[in-house]
């Protein structure tokens, strides 16, 4: 990144074509935008007895934005929670660059870039 520096001046037009502003923010080549950085595979998760998601699948890749969306109730926050560590999945595996979360502590959790912070 660029630390707080200008990286190039210009118009509008020329700054957004910019390598160096491409790279600070996009990140330097493919090579890094193809590493799987999470993956879930058949998640299946849920409160006591009552399963709430069934069989879901996830690959994040590093430099990649990626949203879940979906109506109030259809398990957004569960499946979030189940990737994060903060529940156990009743089936499937989540990874987090090749160690699987339940296995790590917040604080390697955190090391690795995974967080969890809900809005109220």
């Amino acid at each position: 990144m660029a630390e707080g520096k200008t990286l190039v001046k210009g118009s509008p037009k020329d700054i957004q074509k910019n390598q160096k502003v491409l790279d600070s923010y996009l990140g330097y080549g493919n090579e890094s935008k193809n590493k799987t950085s999470l993956e879930a595979k058949n998640i299946s998760a849920g409160y006591g007895e009552q399963i709430i998601i069934r069989n879901i699948d996830l690959d994040l890749h590093e430099s990649s934005i990626t949203t879940i969306i979906g109506p109030n109730g259809c398990g957004k926050s569960t499946f979030l929670k189940s990737i994060s560590g903060i529940i156990n999945p009743v089936e499937g595996e989540v990874s987090i660059y090749g160690s699987n979360v339940t296995e790590l502590n917040t604080f390697e959790l955190s090391k690795k870039g995974l967080g969890y912070f809900p809005t109220v």
